[in-house]
């Protein structure tokens, strides 16, 4: 049976509830610490002490205080105010001065937050100023879309979070020259937030508090508990504090249970929380809604008056296992007689100020973890030796100049952390810990081990980086303490000895050594105390904050640099410990006759540690040490150290899965490497490694590589046997090419190649179809192969300072973010305006001249750095990207608008704001969003639709044909100016038709500015829903799109609620991101659909275009548009008179291209323009009269359309009854044509006049399933045979049908049916000569397989790669422009039979990328597997193929 925890209190409890005082004023600010309660009512500081019941006052503000917050500045609490008089205080917590003023916010001052050496404040006009706490200087500046409520900042990553009025929560990352980034962007609805250790705390409107992993960058844990919105949080000795309406909950967030919930009228509404400790013990402090009465909730005992027997009384009679007394500011710990604990299993005393235990701690004699990290002893206490249970020992982060011997009595002690301490030395005696599984000595001043490490048998995490290991007993001089990286031998800056220190705690101030927050009953919980690694001390010097991955800084603290040409040496000059050097050859004891201050201290560690001194003969290098005993070894750091070779029995240590051995001097990789059987990750960045081992392969397992900054000049060829590998840095090195073989490595995710010598960008890298993130800063790139085209998969590429001035069409359309910084573009390469998908642009120091207006097409922008070229002026359309959050123009000379002022400020808002004023005479927010309902016939979508309209039960007796477009106007609420406001939004509903026959028609009017409502019968099998297939085609053709699924019929259901958690179940996972919410209906009773309007509601206000500013003139177009609907014209209009209709109504040349993408999204016009594969371009004004023709020809598919064939002279038939003339018949079937949802019969050829009505056309998406076998694809045994496969991940409706069209016009169709096609090469094609007599001399095969997703082109013939390139140039143009394919791969191989003398037949496969890497060595013969074949054998046409791609590098 488990020990119980701290807090093992059960359901809600009635806390003990007494009123502390009333204030005279209502209170506009409460902040509490130990006994203090400080809150304010008007311009004063009010202080309040809740033990001597007395209250003074701090002034100096000259209005009323809006904020207060508590912190610490070199070990002393201080508090930090802001205020309406538009400055900043520090004040000192004790007697109540004000230390520091901070001027310069223009408005009032809503929140202030301090973190190190530096203060934070954010103002009511939305700016954050950022200041040097010790000069006052403000460092940074920049403001907020509204104003900010509260901060948080987080100095690992130095990112700023920021919790706006507007309930959004955004992260800025601040960088050098006071310029920051906005790296992150939550949603909205966040109520509150606090910052933990590494967590930061966010309270949502949907009642759960969720806990983001600011080291991971992700959510990591959702707290459900709160039965209304949790309003205030406080994190407070790792315990998580929540108020909401009625309620105050105290969780333990490792495990995200709520141990105490506390109920009572008097926390109805919180208004302030705090923390403060009263004659009853720590209490949650409240305000009442009336905002005056101050009210208390105890929670928990608190020790005083040194009476420790009480703490030890209240666990043994709870049952109570753990004793937290960490950052409790302890100087001594008192030596009591007191009652013996019985049950606690673990002490935590981290973060205080202790040097010294008293002999009572023995008494825990079932302490199984003792946490004494962030402290200042200078020896372990012998004490701490006699408890023989204990498992876990913490010492990190301490002023250790030694280790006593009798550690080795902790037999059974599993984890043991030295790190960050000045040892210089190890006592032999810690290899008797044979349990240990985790050993810390990182960040000392180590030189030897001792021979004894061989005994931790079970030991499967050692940390030894940041040390002085060599070989030899020269170190460097000695740093100051905490500095980092080499710890110093010596003690202090001082030559003050140990044995010299005070061995008793220095006399306290008061009888109160322990103060009140020191251990924790009724509920707190008992959090683990951060690891040095999870960030920097607070209120001391910091030491490395523990990152123990190789970084830059790593480098800097270990004392070496980094020279290119010459070896890396010491920053300081080395020094010869003499007491160590005498015999380093035979590591003899140190001569008792030493002189020196270092003899000194070698006897007062003697005395401390109760031996003479270490036996140097048990001691040995680093490299000396037999690891292959270490049976249990998976983690081994020793990187920053001056080792310049691996330990020589490191390849025997066959379980090891992580080395680290980066910052060191080795020259080459260990005899033997291949034993690593099972190593994962191996960083040796920052040596002078020249050379990586053929044998190095054989680690098949290896996911990561890290080798920068080392010399090596090229990679081994059989690199591509690990296939594990994810990541690959070889930054800093000499590479002038890549192996040919590199493009096998499929797994590869992650490359950088920064600061190598390429000239010509590497074409292995185009068929490494996995890889995700790509870095080639800093080479010599002059251009862009074409086959960059291939990298489907990648989202990030930074090339960064290289010599680029192009882009290749259409290349990396599929990029989230770009870096093209520091290269020669004169102008915006036209394929990053084909990025739909880009959130980063950055184009800095280049030399653009001007910008394409066409960017406003990349609607996902975040970010778009332009600073630093040669910019006149900017296209206006930059002002209509909706989600643009940072525009730098900075350091543009010529710029000439917007203002200088406004663009040197990066203000983006303004200037947005001025582009839109200047442009377009001004702009309003629109309010306005389509919801299409899309499902299977019969589900009851179109009566959803009248329910959601008109609030009331509408049966249909037809179902709906094609689709149906309404209109409904509701209310929603959005935050103006900081005040949420309810507005009107115009709603256009699109009730797509459930019958398949009109998916190609519903297929092009799918977009992102809509929300998607698929509809489901909850009577049927969810296995008949095809909710799979909706939710992958919005999301091909609509990308992140929001979707609601919704489940009719709930009233002739039984049990609906088990329909909805199995859907639930299945669809909100990570597959399927795009599913916000899954809502129960009933059309006929009306339950459920209030909820449904609530979660539209809630997802459309979310929505990045809802409220954007449109300008005058498009509203002005739109209403032209429908006006001129009532003229009775054909509503097919040519682009250049759309044009003139746009110039007439105000939209200028510049702007027509965003005017015409708005009025597309919207519904307005359809664009034929960018749906159709020619390059004629038409607008279509009135989409309902192209639905409405197409849904009575796709409609009639059992009456006239004969497998997939429509006669033209039918049309008359199918629109006999209807008002559509034969003036509609041939724009009709043109715009069919156009759209590539129809191709005409025999058009193939030389065209002849020929009657409209005698011809036919044919309905690709109608065709049969499948055909019989033909003898159109004979098996010739001489002709090469050229594959390509395309693995789609699913394969969209229309894809097939729209690829029939496009290469029907360029080749010869043999036969075809719904999924696939055989061709003939037209080159020669002579219709004259009948089809029978007709030689063919090329046929392709495309096809597709719906079960694997997968689409396979294959080419046979004397000249196969040409008409394959034809036919690849039309499936990538499709598949890339159309839609969106997150994991399409592709592979492309030649087939090459081989027919032997005695006609027996071999059919031999040779991937594409071998062939080619073969012709640029020059080969004519092409080896693989054994078989040599002849060039032209297998790819005759290769030198056409080179010009072929040639021709086809050009920037469009």
């Amino acid at each position: 049976m488990a020990n119980p925890a701290l807090l093992s209190l059960s359901g809600p409890v009635k806390a003990d509830f007494r009123t502390l005082f009333t204030a005279e004023n209502p209170i506009s600010a409460l902040v509490a610490a130990d006994e203090k309660v400080f809150y304010s009512c008007r311009s004063d500081i009010l202080r309040y002490n809740t033990i001597t019941n007395k209250q003074d006052s701090l002034r100096g503000h000259k209005r009323s205080v809006t904020s207060l917050e508590i912190s610490t500045h070199n070990g002393v609490k201080i508090l930090l105010s802001g205020s309406k008089d538009k400055t900043v205080r520090a004040w000192n917590i004790q007697d109540g001065s004000c230390i520091h003023t901070f001027y310069g916010h223009k408005d009032a001052v809503l929140c202030v937050h301090k973190a190190g050496d530096i203060v934070f404040s954010g103002a009511k006009d939305g700016t954050v100023r950022v200041w040097a706490y010790d000069s006052g200087d403000c460092s940074h500046l920049f403001k907020c879309d509204s104003p900010p409520s509260s901060l948080a900042f987080f100095e690992q990553t130095r990112m700023l979070y920021v919790r706006t009025q507007a309930a959004s929560l955004f992260a800025y990352k601040l960088l050098d020259k006071g310029n920051v980034e906005k790296t992150q962007i939550f949603p909205s609805s966040v109520q509150a937030m606090i910052l933990g250790e590494r967590t930061l705390f966010c309270a949502w409107e949907d009642n759960t508090i969720r806990l983001y992993d600011l080291g991971a960058g992700s959510s990591s844990r959702v707290l459900v508990g709160h039965q209304r919105l949790a309003e205030r949080l406080r994190y407070e000795n790792d315990a998580l504090i929540s108020c909401g309406r009625g309620e105050v909950r105290i969780w333990n967030v490792q495990t995200g249970q709520c141990k105490t919930t506390i109920v009572g009228d008097q926390c109805a509404i919180p208004d302030h929380l705090g923390i403060c400790e009263t004659n009853n013990g720590t209490s949650v402090v409240t305000v009442s809604s009336d905002q005056i009465t101050v009210s208390t909730h105890i929670i928990r005992d608190i020790i005083r008056g040194n009476k420790l027997a009480n703490v030890i009384a209240t666990c043994n009679s709870q049952g109570l296992t753990e004793v937290d007394l960490s950052r409790c500011d302890i100087q001594a710990f008192p030596d009591y007689e007191f009652e013996k604990p019985t049950n606690i299993t673990i002490l935590r005393l981290s973060s205080n100020k202790l040097s010294t235990l008293p002999a009572s701690i023995k008494d825990f004699k079932k302490l199984k973890e003792l946490h004494m990290n962030d402290n200042a002893f200078s020896r372990v206490p012998t004490e701490v030796c006699t408890m023989r249970y204990l498992r876990k020992l913490r010492l990190e982060k301490n002023q250790l100049y030694t280790v006593p011997p009798a550690v080795g009595r902790l037999m059974l002690l599993e984890e043991l952390s030295l790190a960050h301490n000045q040892l210089t030395v190890v006592p032999p005696e810690i290899g008797d810990l044979v349990n240990l599984t985790t050993l810390d000595l990182s960040h000392n001043a180590l030189l030897t081990v001792p021979q004894t490490f061989v005994q931790l048998r079970k030991c499967s995490t050692l940390l030894l980086n940041n040390n002085q290991f060599g070989e030899s007993l020269e170190v460097v001089e000695p740093l100051s303490p905490r500095s980092g990286g080499g710890v110093p031998l010596s003690p202090r800056q001082d030559t003050t000895p140990p044995d010299s220190l005070p061995t008793t705690p220095r006399a306290s101030s008061s009888t109160n050594a322990i103060p009140a927050a020191a251990y924790s009953v009724n509920g707190l919980p008992a959090m683990s105390t951060p690891s040095p690694r999870s960030g920097k001390r607070k209120g001391k010097s910091k030491g490395r904050s523990g990152n123990e991955s190789a970084t830059a800084t790593d480098t800097e603290e270990s004392g070496y640099k980094s020279d290119r040409t010459g070896d890396r040496s010491p920053r300081r000059t080395p020094q010869r410990v003499s007491s160590l050097a005498n015999d380093s050859a035979s590591m003899s004891p140190p001569s008792k006759a030493s002189s020196g201050s270092l003899t000194a201290r070698e006897e007062s560690r003697s005395a401390i540690s109760g031996r003479d001194t270490i036996d140097m003969t048990e001691q040995c290098f680093l490299h000396s040490l037999d690891f292959s005993q270490l049976s249990a070894l998976a983690t081994l750091h020793a990187h920053n150290n001056r080792l310049a070779r691996f330990p020589k029995h490191i390849t025997d240590c066959v379980t090891i899965v992580e080395l680290n051995f980066s910052s060191n001097h080795i020259k080459r990789f260990p005899q033997g490497i291949e034993k690593l059987k099972n190593l994962q990750r191996l960083y040796l960045a920052r040596n002078f490694i020249t050379s990586l081992p053929d044998e190095l392969v054989e680690i098949t397992k290896l996911e990561e590589l890290v080798l920068d900054d080392n010399r090596v000049r090229e990679l081994p060829e059989k690199l591509e046997f690990l296939n594990s590998l994810k990541k690959l840095s070889v930054c800093k090195n000499s590479l002038t090419s890549l192996p040919m073989e590199f493009g096998r490595l499929v797994e590869l995710r992650e490359l950088s190649l920064e600061q190598n010598t390429f000239k010509e960008f590497p074409s292995e890298l185009t068929n490494l179809q996995s890889l995700k993130i790509l870095n080639v800063d800093r080479n010599k790139l002059v251009s862009l192969p074409t086959e960059v085209y291939y990298m489907t998969s990648l989202q990030s590429l930074s090339l960064r300072f290289n010599q680029l001035k192009r882009i290749p069409y259409q290349s990396l359309i599929h990029l989230t973010k770009l870096a093209l910084d520091g290269n020669i573009f004169s102008e915006l390469p036209g394929t990053v305006t084909r990025m739909r998908n880009l959130t980063e642009l950055s184009l800095t120091r280049n030399q653009l001249n001007n910008i394409s207006p066409d960017v406003a097409f990349c609607s996902n922008l975040v970010k778009l750095d332009l600073s630093s070229n040669n910019l006149m002026e900017v296209p206006p359309t930059l002002g209509l990207l909706p989600r643009l959050r940072t525009l730098n123009l900075s350091n543009n000379i010529a710029l000439r608008d917007p203002p200088r002022d406004i663009v040197e400020a990066v203000n983006t808002p303004a200037v947005m704001e001025h582009l839109l004023n200047t442009a377009y005479g001004g702009a309003k927010p629109a309010y306005e969003s389509r919801l299409c309902f899309v499902g299977l016939e019969g589900c009851g979508k179109s009566s959803l639709v009248q329910r959601m309209k008109l609030g009331k039960f509408q049966k249909r007796a037809r179902s709906t044909k094609g689709i149906e477009i309404d209109e409904m106007i509701s209310k929603i609420s959005v935050r103006l100016d900081g005040k949420k406001k309810h507005v009107k939004c115009h709603f256009s509903l699109w009730d797509f038709g459930g019958s398949e026959d009109y998916l190609p028609l519903q297929t092009l009017f799918l977009n992102e500015r809509a929300v998607y409502l698929i509809v489901w019968d909850l009577g049927l099998d969810e296995s008949r829903s095809k909710i799979d297939f909706w939710l992958n085609t919005i999301r091909y053709h609509a990308g992140n799109a929001p979707v609601i699924i919704v489940g009719t019929h709930t009233d002739s259901v039984r049990d609906s609620q088990a329909a909805i958690a199995q859907l639930e179940k299945k669809y909100f996972t990570t597959k399927y991101p795009s599913v916000k919410y899954i809502v129960p209906v009933s059309c006929f009773s009306g339950e459920g659909i209030e909820k449904l309007m609530k979660r539209v509601a809630a997802v459309v206000q979310q929505q990045p275009y809802m409220g954007e500013q449109i300008p005058a003139c498009f509203t002005k177009l739109a209403t032209a548009i429908v006006k001129d609907r009532s003229k009775g014209k054909v509503p097919l209009v040519e682009l250049p008179e759309f044009q003139k209709l746009a110039a007439a109504n105000g939209v200028e040349k510049l702007t027509f291209s965003a005017a015409l993408h708005y009025l597309h999204d919207l519904g307005v016009v359809f664009n034929l323009t960018t749906m159709t594969y020619d390059s004629q371009g038409a607008v279509i004004t009135d989409p309902s009269w192209m639905i409405k023709l197409m849904s009575s020809v796709l409609g009639a598919r059992k009456q006239f359309i004969n497998n997939g064939v429509l006669k033209h002279e039918d049309l008359n038939t199918i629109w006999s009854d209807s008002e559509i003339s034969q003036l509609f018949h041939l724009p009709f079937i043109a715009m069919m044509h156009r759209l590539e949802l129809a191709f005409e019969e025999g058009a193939q050829g030389k065209k002849t006049s020929r009657n409209f009505y005698t011809l036919m056309s044919i309905f690709p998406s109608m065709l049969p399933d499948q055909v019989s076998k033909s003898s159109t694809w004979p098996r010739e045994t001489n002709d090469p045979e050229f594959v390509k496969l395309y693995k789609l991940g699913f394969v969209p409706s229309s894809l097939m049908g729209r690829l029939m069209c496009r290469v029907f016009r360029k080749a010869r169709p043999l036969i075809f049916w719904k999924d696939g096609f055989v061709v003939a090469d037209t080159t020669e094609f002579d219709p004259t000569v009948p089809a029978e007599e007709r030689k063919v001399d090329l046929i392709a095969k495309v096809e597709i397989a719906h079960k694997t997703a997968t689409l396979k082109i294959t080419v046979r013939g004397s000249k196969p790669l040409t008409f394959m390139r034809l036919l690849t140039d039309s499936v990538d143009n499709l598949v890339k422009r159309w839609y969106t394919f997150p994991r399409m791969q592709q592979s492309s191989y030649v087939s090459y039979t081989h027919v032997t003398d005695s006609d027996e037949i071999s059919t031999y496969i040779f991937p594409l990328q071998h062939i080619e890497n073969a012709l640029k060595k020059g080969q004519t013969m092409i080896s693989y597997n054994a078989l040599d074949v002849p060039r032209k054998a297998l790819l005759p046409d290769f030198e056409q193929r080179s010009q072929l791609e040639t021709d086809a590098d050009v920037e469009y």
